[in-house]
């Protein structure tokens, strides 16, 4: 059963006392056009991020031809930026909680517009992956600040779709890499590979012009002792008098834990009392999401078509572009289930699908089904991927910590799921050939997929709380000791 929440209720004649209720965070008016712009533009970093980690796909495929590559380098070409990732989340701690939310994304856009460029023009593998290496940073940076920043500015009743819409945003950036690759393979141009990481330089651009117009984290701004300029954007998006019980939560959040505001918490304050089980709950989605293997399907997507029976590279490239539809598809099935539906639920139909879906895809490949059955078996894994663990993992792990604590958090959980995803890519093309020389196909590699669902699938149902329609400081208060003869009902 989901975990309930029970919080004690403000004293009478004092409205700003104690913690903001669910009530009044779900009947606050909202500025909707003004939200959703800022978050528009916090979300073309996870743009980037799946623009960044999509077009090495497609590109792969020419990329071995042109730098004679084996199993191993193939591996390290595609893992590399995921080596760079693991470095970034320690960077996004570092600017965001220093510079604030803000400029730690315009440092991600920096490694991106490096990556786009570098890429370009490496005349070897080496070169090649020092700046595959650069770009992953930029992914690993924006992987943390973009949905913290969202959910620290986002209203409670709107957090979970605004930060799915981040995940959105990653899948439409997959989906723009593969178009771009798909025109650049067809029109035969030159060097057209070197052309497919050129062009990410346009939403680079984009990203750097419109940070220069959105305002900092009112979460971190109070951190900071910025009282002033977090109530006016707290007025912005909900009104004057939300944006006060807000703030007054927000302070007593920061001061709860002996805390002060313009100080955040150590990292040994992470694996202290009731923090320490949330950071293993964000742990192990982080874990998880990449270990389950629909991502490392994403990233392959191209050469696990070919297997599956799409023989040409311009027709493994072309279905993936109709992967991709149904990817932005399933995607925004989540944004409208996840404040409505809630966490929990999606998140164990979701992972029993995933199951289902990669098991039924070894039977195919061990079976010899058609490339369309093939096709329409790994829509249903990966759909079953997107409503669940794709954009829940980064929807609750920026949830569940306290403001002072979720920085550091978030880049421990998020350099677990950058090394698991580095695990994934670099073992999957050892794994497909060993499962392909001793078996004649690549049905073991999903078995061992679906078997890591199951998994993942009792972790969900014996550790996630429910968080849909909480404020976050009423999250954060499910870690702390209850008072005596009250508290947290579980």
């Amino acid at each position: 059963m989901a975990p309930q929440f029970k919080f004690d209720p403000p004293a009478p004649g004092s409205p700003t006392t104690g913690l903001i209720t669910t009530t009044d965070a779900n009947n606050a008016p909202t500025n909707r056009a003004y939200i959703y712009a800022v978050c528009g533009v916090a979300s073309v970093g996870g743009f980037l991020f799946g623009y960044d980690l999509s077009i090495i796909g497609p590109a792969l495929l020419y990329l071995k031809d042109a730098f004679h590559l084996g199993g191993a380098a193939e591996g390290f070409a595609m893992g590399s930026a995921a080596i760079g990732c693991l470095f970034g989340p320690w960077l996004a701690v570092a600017m965001s909680d220093s510079w604030g939310r803000q400029k730690a994304l315009f440092f991600a856009a920096v490694f991106y517009g490096l990556c786009a460029a570098g890429t370009a023009l490496a005349g070897g593998i080496a070169v090649f992956d020092a700046f595959r290496f650069l770009g992953g940073v930029g992914v690993g940076l924006s992987s943390v600040v973009s949905p913290m920043y969202i959910a620290e500015i986002a209203p409670a009743r709107l957090r979970g779709q605004l930060v799915t819409i981040n995940n959105l945003a990653i899948v439409v950036g997959s989906f723009a890499a593969i178009l771009v690759a798909y025109g650049l393979a067809k029109s035969n141009l030159a060097g057209n590979w070197r052309w497919m990481f050129a062009s990410q330089i346009v939403p680079v651009i984009g990203l750097m012009i419109g940070l220069c117009f959105v305002p900092n984290s009112p979460r971190w701004l109070a951190q900071a002792g910025r009282f002033s300029e977090a109530s006016a954007i707290l007025e912005r998006v909900n009104g004057k008098e939300p944006a006060a019980i807000e703030l007054q939560a927000i302070r007593e959040s920061l001061t709860s834990d002996g805390g002060s505001t313009s100080e955040g918490g150590s990292w040994s304050d992470l694996f202290r009392g009731g923090t320490r089980r949330a950071l293993f709950i964000a742990g192990g989605l982080a874990c998880l999401q990449q270990l389950t293997g629909a991502s490392i399907l994403f990233a392959y997507a191209p050469e696990v078509l070919r297997n599956a029976g799409f023989g040409r590279q311009t027709d493994a490239i072309g279905a993936t572009v109709f992967l991709q539809i149904w990817n932005i598809m399933a995607t925004l099935l989540a944004i409208w289930m996840v404040d409505r539906v809630g966490r929990r639920p999606l998140l164990l139909v979701g992972v029993a699908g995933m199951s289902v879906g990669l098991a039924s895809l070894g039977l195919g490949f061990q079976f010899s089904f058609s490339a369309f059955h093939l096709f329409l078996l790994l829509l249903f894994a990966i759909g079953t991927y997107l409503i669940s663990l794709a954009p829940l993992a980064w929807l609750i792990m920026s949830e569940i910590f306290p403001t002072r604590l979720r920085g550091k958090a978030m880049a421990l959980a998020s350099f677990i799921l950058w090394g698991s995803f580095y695990l994934g890519v670099q073992l999957f093309p050892m794994l497909r050939n060993y499962f392909n020389d001793r078996f004649q196909n690549m049905a073991g590699v999903f078995y061992l997929f679906a078997g890591v669902c199951v998994l993942a699938l009792f972790f969900c149902w014996k550790m996630v709380p429910e968080t849909k329609g909480r404020t976050l400081e009423e999250i954060a208060q499910l870690w702390q000791p209850p008072p005596a003869g009250r508290g947290t009902k579980l």
